[in-house]
């Protein structure tokens, strides 16, 4: 899994465009995804509140994707007034994940982070995706300016942490998502079966 970050900060405008960003409310997005709402249906109507279904590897990438996302609604990140553009792919090959992204921020001052990691069954946690091996992060800033910018924002370590623990961050962005649908995540299992990402997930709908 490679994901590339290339950060454009700065410029006389960014205390007053990061002051901006504090005082907008974060807006959430709801992805078009029908496999999200024949599981947000099928919770509501199944007596134990328990539906599975299987997503292929673009619907998978659209959850990375947000994953990603999310990685730049840090505080450090919303003071820079960052604005990014996620584009990606996710590939299954014999029960494995690898994902490649690029976030594009634009503002004055350049660098790219790339993170590379493979997704994989855990053999021991029934129900859960590890790490195949450790995260991989590189930072490139583009000159002193960029470094300083990387240093405050903090990404290569909210990148490793996110990404640390991948079951949690699918759990994450489900239950956001489910609960955009009428849905209170609980629980879930997860896993790579024919090549393809399984998700039991178990809530309860959200009283009006």
């Amino acid at each position: 899994m490679i994901i590339i970050f290339h950060l454009d900060f700065g410029s006389r405008e960014r205390e007053r465009i990061a002051q901006m960003a504090d005082n907008s409310p974060e807006k959430k997005i709801k992805l078009d995804i029908p496999v999200l709402d024949e599981l947000a249906q099928g919770i509501i109507g199944d007596e134990k509140g328990i539906k599975t279904v299987n997503l292929n590897a673009a619907q998978v990438n659209e959850l990375m994707s947000q994953t990603v996302a999310q990685l730049l609604k840090s505080e450090q990140a919303r003071q820079f007034g960052v604005n990014a553009k996620v584009s990606s792919a996710f590939k299954i090959t014999e029960n494995k994940g690898d994902f490649a992204g690029t976030v594009v921020i634009a503002s004055p001052i350049s660098a790219t982070i790339s993170v590379g990691c493979t997704l994989e069954n855990d053999p021991v946690a029934k129900g859960k995706v590890r790490l195949a091996q450790p995260v991989r992060i590189e930072e490139r800033p583009d000159g002193f300016k960029a470094g300083i910018a990387l240093k405050a924002i903090n990404l290569k370590k909210l990148a490793g942490e996110q990404l640390q623990d991948p079951t949690k961050a699918f759990g994450l962005i489900l239950s956001d998502q489910l609960e955009q649908r009428g849905v209170q995540f609980i629980k879930m299992m997860v896993g790579f079966e024919d090549n393809q990402f399984r998700a039991t997930v178990a809530g309860k709908p959200i009283s009006k």
